[in-house]
């Protein structure tokens, strides 16, 4: 679509908002000067026109791995999500609150990851998984220390060196795939100059396999961590169970 300065007036806006474009989007794209093709723009023809039909090809390929690993999800975070903290001497109901929305969160990055490996993104899923982890980690560092709390709860509190903090209280393999998500997908690494492009069929289907497994091991990760929030004997009486389970899984799902 064209749209010069003389024909506005008559054209509905690309936007898809009704209006004319002469008083929607025109005097934006005008400022811009950019009057053509706009009704192919990159990001609106992502959403519109590419990433429908990989999502499309998601849902057959993978429905259900994915019905599987959600099943896990379910356990893990209506199991664990609505509690609370241990008691702490200040500010009780607000650190609740906090950790609370914390879950919340990570429970969202799960969602966001699993939404970008529908579509065919696999790098940005995997920058998704280190984020569950990581905020799952600082939950294990407010755990563990008091002076973290007392930190978070003044506003002051900082991720860096959580691993450092943090790495007595999680088995060795956490902070090898900590370190493979961090250096493979949220900074600049092999994966980023991979020549991989979305696309419905996947024919590369270890792209897929690999993204699945992802989201597998997060929810793994997330589930031990959570779990020890609430037991302080987690670590001698409910890992070794966890690890069975966990390699019981990936036999099963993937």
């Amino acid at each position: 679509m064209n749209l010069g300065e003389g024909g506005q007036g008559s054209n509905l806006c690309p936007c898809e908002s009704g209006k004319d474009f002469s008083t929607c989007c025109g005097p934006y794209a005008t400022l811009l000067q950019r009057l053509e093709h706009l009704d192919e723009t990159l990001l609106i023809s992502w959403i519109n026109r590419y990433s429908p039909p990989i999502q499309e090809s998601f849902r057959k390929k993978a429905k259900s791995i994915v019905f599987r690993i959600s099943i896990y999800a379910d356990i893990v975070f209506e199991s664990l999500y609505p509690l609370g903290f241990r008691p702490f001497p200040q500010e009780q109901d607000h650190l609740d609150e906090s950790i609370i929305a914390a879950k919340h969160n990570i429970m969202l990055s799960l969602f966001a990851s699993l939404s970008c490996l529908a579509q065919g993104l696999f790098l940005q899923s995997g920058s998704l998984i280190r984020c569950c982890i990581e905020d799952s980690l600082v939950l294990l560092d407010l755990f563990e220390h008091d002076s973290q709390l007392v930190k978070l709860l003044s506003g002051d509190y900082s991720a860096n060196n959580v691993i450092k903090r943090v790495k007595q209280y999680i088995p060795k393999y956490f902070m090898r795939w900590y370190g493979h998500y961090s250096a493979n997908f949220t900074h600049f690494g092999p994966f980023h100059t991979a020549p991989y492009t979305p696309n419905a069929c996947y024919a590369d289907n270890c792209i897929l396999g690999a993204g699945l497994e992802n989201l597998l091991l997060a929810t793994y990760m997330i589930h031990v961590v959570l779990e020890r929030l609430i037991s302080s004997n987690y670590i001698s009486h409910s890992f070794g169970l966890l690890s069975v389970v966990a390699q019981s899984l990936w036999k099963i799902i993937i």
